[in-house]
């Protein structure tokens, strides 16, 4: 495809009119690219320091790739920008130069598929794990994918004389048009499979929500500057704006490299939530709840606790030099554990069934020198009121006696509460 005369005088009379849009582009894409080229350095720093070590061989191999491509495709933005300047100096008022654009500024097809292809297959694997391993989705991603890499061969085949041609050939429409539908089509996946794996948990529903949201910006993103680049060659085709867009593989390497590096950052978000739960209650109430000791027989060291509607377990008692009290009230730990695991990768959601554990503290006295006994109030560092009414003269497991909340006498069988009554439900 050659220039016809028609074309460059149509051309002259353009860029006489619009000098600043005409030359604006050229020099604004290159500077967007060098700038975008800094965000990858940055995001391939902190994968090498944070994630490579433990990450698989393939996505090492796909980020070192991302790496030297963008680097590459920023030298090859050089030479557009000295083409522009050589355009502004050596050929000054000749506008007929414009159109000739740089050898590798007609194979930005070729450039865009190189960074594309790898992406989209990444992106596939992930929707292909997450809807376990379905063959149709497979296949239907793979020839979206061989689609696209056709009609960019084709639009490369068909030579263009410059940029500003190529882009406004049915060829490229179609090329472009494939790029956009892939990027939605894996995104609409992602995003549906997530929202369905969602199981009524709140710490994990909030980490399939940053998952979804990751997926939709990783994409969209790059698929809307598509789109602007297919709608400013269908406005305006015969201008210089095509030159402001040659960073758009670049959007596509910094979309991929964010979605890698998340990895990381979603992985300590979920070692954090394991340790929570074990920690604290996660229906949002106090953690400490109140349970019934009583003692089997005073002689011995062994003290049985009870549990409403939980197992029963002994634990055992240091030596004590006052007589055992017949029942005393001890704060434990009950949590129920909500089992669910999210793979930072695919974002897979595993729920377990729902168990509940039951932390005794240690019902150790420490004796002071003069054979005083210490609470368990003072072992712990805290001092909370008992619930559960108590005897008027009872005797703690420290050998402390302790004033009575109520007058009444209590008897140790009702001073047994389900769980239902501890929390207060």
């Amino acid at each position: 495809m050659s220039l016809t005369q028609q074309d460059i005088d149509n051309w002259n009379q353009y860029a006489q009119a619009n000098p600043i849009p005409t030359f604006g582009p050229i020099i604004a894409g290159p500077c967007v690219d060098t700038l975008l080229l800094g965000v990858i350095l940055c995001e391939v720093v902190y994968y090498r320091l944070r994630m490579e070590r433990a990450d698989r061989w393939y996505m090492k191999l796909l980020v070192t790739y991302l790496f030297f491509l963008s680097v590459g495709h920023s030298v090859l933005q050089v030479q557009s920008l000295a083409f522009s300047f050589e355009v502004l100096a050596a050929n000054f008022g000749d506008y007929t130069y414009l159109l000739l654009s740089p050898e590798w500024v007609l194979r930005f097809y070729i450039v865009e598929m190189l960074v594309v292809v790898p992406i989209e297959l990444f992106y596939t694997s992930r929707a292909y794990h997450l809807w376990g391993k379905s063959p149709i989705v497979l296949y239907t991603l793979v020839i979206l994918i061989i689609a696209s890499t056709a009609l960019g061969i084709a639009v490369q085949i068909e030579r263009p004389a410059s940029l500003l041609q190529a882009s406004s050939t049915k060829l490229f429409f179609a090329w472009a048009s494939s790029l956009i539908a892939m990027d939605w089509v894996i995104s609409v996946l992602l995003i549906v499979r997530l929202l369905r794996s969602r199981g009524g948990f709140m710490h994990a529903d909030r980490i399939i929500t940053r998952l979804v949201m990751l997926s939709a910006e990783a994409q969209i993103i790059p698929s809307l500057a598509t789109l602007a680049f297919i709608l400013k060659n269908i406005i305006a085709p015969d201008n210089t704006y095509s030159y402001a867009f040659l960073w758009i593989p670049k959007l596509w390497i910094v979309a991929c490299l964010i979605v890698i590096n998340s990895r990381h950052s979603l992985r300590k978000n979920i070692e954090a939530e394991r340790e929570r739960r074990q920690n604290t209650f996660d229906l949002g109430l106090s953690n400490d709840i109140p349970v019934t000791l009583s003692v089997t027989d005073p002689s011995q060291s062994q003290v049985q606790t009870r549990f409403t509607g939980l197992s029963t377990k002994a634990v055992s008692s240091s030596e004590t030099q006052s007589p055992a009290p017949p029942s005393a009230v001890l704060w434990a730990n009950i949590r129920p554990i909500p089992e669910f695991d999210v793979d930072p990768e695919y974002g897979r959601s595993t729920h377990h069934a729902q168990s509940t554990v039951a932390e005794e503290l240690p019902i150790e006295t420490p004796r002071g020198e003069e054979g005083e006994g210490m609470s368990f109030e003072d072992m712990l560092g805290r001092r909370r009121p008992s619930l559960i009414p108590r005897q008027p003269d009872e005797w703690d497991l420290a050998g402390r006696r302790r004033p009575s909340l109520l007058s009444r006498p209590v008897p140790v069988e009702e001073s047994d509460l389900s769980l239902k009554d501890m929390l207060g439900t």
